[in-house]
């Protein structure tokens, strides 16, 4: 797709207040939650409707703003890196109950990752063609393993 007919979509911030915090945050969310934003504000819709997420989010902001100024950022990245899906407020709400459970791999480079990969394959999967692999090969794992996966997860990797 040609850059012209790529949509440029403005970020989507929700201020998270607690009653615990006396400063909001301002959390980034993926773009589809403007729409969820604005049903709950009342913009062109009926908020009684959706009395029930407004519940959750008061659970949701209250739990959020426990979390430590790293874990807040770890969450941001995660579920704006399309990892792990998000699409109501219950979402969030499970996300952040559950944030120990996600990691974020800090690598450099594709022979990083290929060596992570490879030191887990051994471990996990004896006989995968990952765990096959020699460090030496650990680039090319990297690539494969990044090809496979899309780049997905993975910032500042070329």
């Amino acid at each position: 797709m040609s850059k012209s007919k790529r949509k440029t979509h403005d970020k989507i911030y929700m201020e998270v207040n607690s009653v615990r915090q006396k400063d909001p945050y301002l959390l980034q969310v993926p773009d589809h939650f403007r729409h969820i934003l604005d049903k709950m504000s009342g913009v062109e819709y009926v908020v009684s409707d959706y009395r029930n997420s407004a519940c959750l989010l008061k659970v949701f902001c209250d739990e959020f703003c426990d979390l430590s100024d790293k874990k807040k950022h770890k969450f941001e990245m995660l579920i704006n890196s399309k990892a792990a899906p998000v699409s109501s407020i219950a979402d969030l709400l499970f996300m952040v109950l559950q944030i120990d459970k996600y990691y974020v791999l800090q690598i450099k480079d594709c022979k990083a990752l290929g060596e992570f990969h490879i030191i887990s394959a051994k471990q996990t999967d004896p006989e995968s063609w990952v765990a096959q692999s020699t460090f030496d090969d650990a680039e090319e794992v990297g690539r494969k393993i990044m090809k496979l996966e899309n780049g997905k997860f993975f910032r500042d990797i070329m």
